[in-house]
């Protein structure tokens, strides 16, 4: 048996959340593109509101600096060791909500 953990992107996670869905492909990457972008920034949030006050002015240095996304990437590998970790919870209340709401959904269907 292989006991080796399969790594994916946040892009494959995402679009695999969507992928019974029906949209065309134009939608659904633009729809991947926001969500992926909402889930970035909370878990952003999330790891600065953790950080010490130093690592949050560092951040705040770097975003009047305009910086680049390979940038902003460096600095979250060289200043935030639980990133994933964050990103990951993200991922799961994202999941999370999207159970409530098609239950919602369902629920207003039925009444």
């Amino acid at each position: 048996m292989n006991n080796e953990t399969q790594q994916y992107t946040l892009e494959e996670i995402i679009t695999d959340f969507y992928s019974d869905v029906d949209m065309s492909d134009a939608e659904r990457s633009l729809v991947v593109g926001e969500v992926i972008g909402m889930i970035t920034e909370s878990a952003i949030l999330r790891s600065l509101e953790q950080s010490d006050e130093s690592v949050q002015n560092a951040f705040t240095t770097l975003m009047e600096q305009e910086p680049t996304e390979e940038t902003i990437d460096n600095f979250i590998q060289n200043n935030i060791p639980n990133f994933e970790k964050i990103v990951f919870e993200e991922i799961m209340t994202f999941k999370e909500i999207g159970k409530e709401a098609e239950a919602e959904a369902e629920k207003e269907n039925t009444n």
